[in-house]
């Protein structure tokens, strides 16, 4: 007796096969899914690790700039002082009292750094986020309506 003569017989086979073909698909998305998720978790470790990368560079940057702008501003700060005294030595030679020579570069030098301290002033209240905090802060007459409405 053969099993292709029975529809019976048939029937289980079909079944079988569409039970196996079932299982077989569902373990392909369950490994699929598997290997998703791998995948996400590697692509955040890297980019967490890059994160880290970056910001140490980054660090050491800003520590090099720092260090970099201190020499620099001790360099300007010398050669500053090199041309005053230069200027003090050619006003005295030049017959100029001593005493009016220091007065005068000492004069000058104070309402330079008076001048620069007042553009600091003035340029700080760029530092103050006014946009954004009357973004962010209602008019005082619409905090009153919406005092009143509670």
């Amino acid at each position: 007796m053969s099993t292709s003569n029975n529809p019976d017989a048939e029937q289980a086979d079909d079944a079988a096969t569409r039970q196996a073909s079932s299982e077989t698909d569902s373990l392909s998305i369950t490994t699929e899914i598997a290997a998703y998720w791998q995948s996400l978790t590697d692509l955040l470790q890297n980019a967490l690790e890059l994160v880290a990368l970056e910001g140490r560079l980054a660090a050491l940057t800003v520590t090099r700039m720092l260090v970099c702008g201190i020499g620099a501003a001790t360099l300007v700060v010398t050669g500053w002082l090199a041309l005053v005294a230069a200027l003090a030595v050619w006003l005295y030679h030049r017959g100029v009292a001593l005493e009016a020579v220091l007065l005068g570069i000492g004069f000058i030098n104070a309402l330079t750094a008076y001048g620069v301290w007042l553009l600091i002033k003035r340029l700080s209240r760029n530092l103050s986020f006014a946009a954004t905090r009357r973004q962010l802060t209602p008019p005082p007459s619409q905090a009153r309506q919406d005092g009143d409405e509670q």
